[in-house]
C-alpha cells in the first residue's frame, strides 16, 4: 500500500512539474473569472432580448374581480307609482379569459425588439474584447516568463563555465602555476553569477506568478515560444477593421441609436389593439347572471389610440436620439483612426525587433567564439582571470539579450494578431487545426 502511494505521489509531482505550453495556457484563460463575468452578461442580454420578443405575440390574460356596491344600483322614473326602478344586483362579480393583439404599434415594438437585439450582440462582442485582452495579457506574461526563464538558463551556463575555470585555476595555483589574486578573482566573478541566478531564478518566479494569476491556475514551468510568421501590414489593418471586437461592439451601439430613433417616432402614430374575451357576469362567485342582465359579457373589438398633442415630446426625443446616433458614427470614425495607428505602430515595432533578433543572434556567436578563445587563452596561461570572467559575463548576457529579444520579438507578433480578434491569433497558434477546419469547409 505504500509503494502504491509513493507512485502515485510521484506521478502527481510529474505530471505537475510538466512545462505547460502556451496553447494550453490559453484554453486555461477562458475560465478566468474576469471572462466568465463578461459572458454571464452576455446570457443575461440575451434573455433580455428573448423577453422583448414577447411584444410579437398575442397576450392571454385570465380576469376575475368582485365589486360591493354601497346601494342598489336603480333608475328613476317619472312613471305613476314606482319612481325607482333596480337595474343591476348590488353584488357584482365578473370573469373574463381575454386575447389582446397589438396590431399595430407605430413600429415601437419592431423597434425595441431591435434595440434588444442590437444589445444582445453588443454584450457578446464586450465579452469577446475581454477575452482578448485577457489573451493580450497573457501572451506577454508567458513571453515574460519565457525569457526570465531562458536568462536563468544563461546564468545556470555562465555558472557552471565559472565553475569549471574556478576548479581549473585551484589546480594550477596549487602548483605554483597561477598567483592567489588570480584565483580570488575567479572566486569573485563566481559568487556575482551566483547572485545573478539567485535574481534569475527569482525573476522566473515572479512571472510564472503574473501568468498564474492571469490563467487562474497554477503554472509552474513554461515551454518555448510557438514560432512566428511573417505579416502584412494592410492585411491587418483590413482584418482589424473587419472584426476587431470593441469597434463591432460600437457599430451595436450605432444599431441601437438607429432603433431608438425609430422608437421615438412611434409617437406620431396611432396603435391599434384587437381582442377578444369570453366572460360572465353573475352576483356571486359562480357567474351565473343576476336576474337583471345577461351573464354571457363575451366579446370582440378593436381600439385605436391616437395622442394629438403630447407637449412637443416626440419632438425633441427624436432629435435627442439623432443627436446621440451623430456622436455614435463619430466615435466610430475616431475608433478606426485610432486602430490604424495602433497596428501600424505595432507593425514598425514587429519589424525593428525581427531586426534586433538577428543582431543579438549574431552577437550571441560572437560572444561564443570570443569565450572559447579567451578560455582557450586561460588554459595556456596566456590571459588573465579578469578577462576570463568578462568574456563569461558578456556571454550570458548576450544569451539573456537574446532571449529577451525572442520574447519581444513573439509578443509583438501576438499582439499585432490580437489586435485583430482572438480567432486569428488561434489561427495562427494552432495552424494543424485550422487546416483541418478548412479542409472539412472544403469537402
Amino acid at each position: 500500500m505504500c509503494v502504491r502511494t509513493t507512485l502515485f505521489v510521484i506521478l502527481i509531482v510529474l505530471t505537475s512539474a510538466q512545462a505547460q505550453t502556451l496553447g494550453e495556457i490559453m484554453q486555461l484563460v477562458d475560465t478566468n473569472p474576469q471572462l466568465k463575468t463578461a459572458e454571464q452578461k452576455s446570457r443575461a442580454a440575451k434573455a433580455r432580448y428573448a423577453s422583448q420578443q414577447s411584444a410579437n405575440y398575442p397576450s392571454l390574460d385570465a380576469v376575475y374581480s368582485a365589486t360591493y356596491l354601497f346601494e342598489k344600483p336603480v333608475v328613476y322614473m317619472n312613471l305613476p307609482g314606482s319612481s325607482e326602478l333596480q337595474i343591476q344586483s348590488q353584488n357584482q362579480y365578473d370573469g373574463a379569459l381575454r386575447l389582446s393583439y397589438p396590431l399595430f404599434t407605430g413600429f415601437a415594438a419592431s423597434s425595441a425588439i431591435d434595440m434588444s437585439k442590437s444589445a444582445m450582440q453588443r454584450s457578446r462582442l464586450e465579452a469577446e474584447d475581454v477575452r482578448r485582452n485577457l489573451y493580450l495579457g497573457t501572451v506577454n506574461a508567458y513571453a515574460s516568463a519565457v525569457a526570465a526563464e531562458q536568462f536563468q538558463s544563461a546564468q545556470q551556463k555562465a555558472l557552471e563555465a565559472i565553475k569549471k575555470s574556478y576548479a581549473k585555476a585551484k589546480g594550477m595555483s596549487g602548483q605554483g602555476m597561477l598567483p592567489p589574486s588570480e584565483l580570488y578573482r575567479i572566486e569573485a566573478g563566481y559568487h556575482a553569477t551566483e547572485s545573478a541566478l539567485i535574481r534569475a531564478k527569482n525573476r522566473y518566479r515572479i512571472a510564472l506568478n503574473a501568468l498564474s494569476f492571469l490563467a487562474d491556475t497554477s503554472v509552474s514551468e513554461v515551454s518555448a515560444l510557438p514560432q512566428y510568421r511573417d505579416l502584412g501590414e494592410e492585411q491587418v489593418l483590413t482584418q482589424a477593421l473587419e472584426k476587431r471586437p470593441d469597434l463591432q461592439a460600437l457599430k451595436k451601439i450605432l444599431s441601437m441609436q438607429q432603433s431608438r430613433v425609430e422608437l421615438e417616432k412611434s409617437g406620431y402614430y396611432p396603435t391599434v389593439t384587437l381582442y377578444a374575451q369570453l366572460a360572465q357576469h353573475g352576483d356571486d362567485w359562480r357567474l351565473d347572471g343576476d336576474g337583471y342582465t345577461n351573464k354571457d359579457r363575451s366579446a370582440a373589438g378593436f381600439t385605436v389610440n391616437y395622442n394629438l398633442f403630447e407637449g412637443f415630446k416626440s419632438r425633441y426625443a427624436i432629435e435627442a436620439a439623432r443627436e446621440e446616433e451623430l456622436s455614435v458614427r463619430w466615435m466610430i470614425t475616431s475608433y478606426e483612426e485610432a486602430i490604424k495607428k495602433e497596428i501600424r505602430e505595432s507593425y514598425l515595432n514587429f519589424a525593428s525587433l525581427k531586426s534586433q533578433l538577428e543582431a543579438q543572434r549574431a552577437q550571441v556567436k560572437a560572444r561564443e567564439a570570443y569565450y572559447d578563445f579567451v578560455k582557450g587563452q586561460f588554459d595556456n596561461q596566456l590571459t588573465d582571470a579578469d578577462q576570463l570572467s568578462r568574456a563569461i559575463s558578456s556571454l550570458a548576457a548576450a544569451r539573456s539579450a537574446l532571449a529577451a529579444a525572442r520574447a519581444r520579438t513573439y509578443a509583438a507578433y501576438a499582439q499585432m494578431l490580437l489586435q485583430v480578434d482572438v480567432q486569428t491569433f488561434q489561427d495562427a497558434l494552432y495552424p494543424a487545426r485550422r487546416a483541418s477546419e478548412k479542409s472539412r469547409r472544403d469537402e
